[in-house]
């Protein structure tokens, strides 16, 4: 048997990513994924970094859209975006580590691995696209067109930052939701918890955690973080 802990979308949020991982640490697991966009939009973009890395030490952890952005070199970035995005991206990007860069820069945009027989897919957002969701609003066709080729395991995945699971054949697909930046209602940061076992996946567990934050509002205006006040928003009412 394996157990699993699966996480995404942090977004600066160190609050939330500090509550989850003591919810998360309580009991042993076999391996800890991490989906990416750890820092951008919330107040902590180089603290979240370090503590995935050096406190969380996932067995994966995935470069997701607004990590790769971080990347761009400033003034350049790849595609044009709102002014507000940018400023914001900028600014974490400002907050980072020449460590906390380079260790971005060596995370794979998607991982495959099997855990006692099951074939596990870890993205960000989509096979093969880091900015197309998967989420309540994917069509049929949508899934078909993204898992039809695949043959039985689960695809974790998060961008949405909204739960989600469904399944195609034989494939599972899990969208774990958000860390540090819920879309769906609900403020506490989300992750899952999943158990394999001869070829299977036996135990899905979408887990939430309430966190103060207060603290990562109050950080905002601190640190005068660019697109706060939307930010704030949604951090209160947890939609986008």
């Amino acid at each position: 048997m394996a157990k699993i802990i699966v996480l995404s979308d942090i977004h600066g949020n160190l609050p939330a990513l500090e509550a989850a991982w003591r919810d998360l640490s309580s009991r042993p697991v076999d391996a800890l994924f991490c989906l990416g966009d750890l820092a951008a939009f919330g107040p902590f973009p180089d603290e979240c970094i370090r503590f995935v890395r050096d406190e969380m030490r996932p067995t994966v952890c995935l470069l997701g859209n607004t990590d790769r952005y971080l990347l761009e070199p400033p003034g350049e970035p790849a595609t044009e975006r709102p002014e507000d995005i940018q400023d914001a991206i900028d600014w974490a990007r400002n907050q980072l580590s020449a460590d906390s860069l380079d260790w971005l820069r060596e995370r794979p945009g998607e991982e495959r691995i099997t855990l006692d027989g099951v074939d596990i897919e870890l993205v960000h957002a989509a096979p093969g696209d880091d900015e197309r969701g998967i989420g309540p609003e994917s069509t049929g066709s949508d899934l078909d067109e993204l898992f039809g080729q695949h043959g039985p395991g689960v695809t974790f995945c998060g961008h949405t930052h909204v739960p989600f699971r469904a399944r195609r054949g034989q494939r599972i697909i899990i969208n774990v939701g958000a860390i540090g930046l819920p879309f769906d209602g609900d403020f506490r940061a989300a992750y899952a918890r999943a158990k394999c076992v001869d070829g299977q996946l036996v135990h899905y567990e979408p887990r939430r955690v309430a966190y103060p934050m207060s603290r990562t509002i109050e950080s905002l205006e601190e640190r005068d973080v660019p697109m706060r006040a939307r930010t704030e928003r949604r951090l209160r009412f947890a939609e986008r």
